[in-house]
């Protein structure tokens, strides 16, 4: 599956979703490469990236104009924050890029 997604969301707002698997067994959830590009001026984008394996978000902050790659494995969610970087901003805007692999188990 790929996906290109833009996004915007008010500087200062919390736990909005990029990502979410569906309950499904763990084998089942997607594994592959994600890339989130802050394509703002005025605010750091803070990712929370959670993995079945570990259970654990795991955040990266992407300042201004810049990215960040990421492999993932059994993917459970991708969450997004915003911070006024300059303290005034008004909006971060983005985008979310996703090349995931699902397993298709037959029974």
């Amino acid at each position: 599956m790929k996906r290109c997604v833009p996004f915007r969301a008010p500087c200062g707002s919390e736990d909005n979703n990029l990502f979410l698997a569906p309950s499904a067994p763990e084998s089942s959830l997607p594994s592959g490469i994600i890339s989130v590009v802050n394509t703002g001026s005025d605010c750091d984008i803070t990712i929370s990236v959670t993995e079945f394996d570990s259970g654990v978000a795991v955040d990266y902050t992407i300042i201004p104009q810049s990215s960040v790659v990421i492999e993932v494995s059994e993917l459970v969610s991708i969450i997004y924050s915003c911070v006024a970087s300059t303290g005034t901003g008004d909006f971060c805007t983005g985008t979310f890029e996703a090349d995931l692999q699902y397993t298709v188990m037959s029974s």
